[in-house]
């Protein structure tokens, strides 16, 4: 049976990066972008995820639109709280699974759009 490979993206690399190490030594999971507004911080974790785990061709964005067009399967959200429930929604529309780091939903409105979004995709 042909395993199948995921690439995975992931948005937000303060607290991002930790979880997202950890699973790519998995043989169906491949680091495939990273992004962070902060370009320091995005720097710092591209040089450890090609120099210490040895991650090849990984792309690097600041901005979520951009690694939401490339050609990832997958995006791990690691953002701010408030930030999740539309992250969580453009990702869905961009054709992207996703997995959120935290319990997505602030508001009520929040729980009725991601809903919404969900049952849309």
């Amino acid at each position: 049976m042909k395993k199948e490979i995921v690439k995975i993206g992931v948005i937000g690399l303060r607290r991002g990066r930790n979880v997202i190490a950890e699973v790519i030594d998995d043989e169906n999971i491949v680091l495939r972008a990273i992004c962070d507004k902060n370009p320091e911080r995005l720097e710092s974790a591209r040089k450890y995820f090609e120099e210490e785990k040895k991650v090849e061709n990984l792309l690097c964005f600041e901005s979520i639109d951009e690694i939401l067009e490339s050609d990832i399967d997958a995006v791990y959200i690691a953002t701010d709280a408030t930030l999740h429930t539309p992250q969580v929604i453009q990702a869905l529309n961009a054709g992207k699974h996703v997995i959120s780091e935290i319990p997505t939903i602030n508001t009520i409105e929040e729980a009725k759009m991601l809903k919404e979004a969900v049952k849309a995709h």
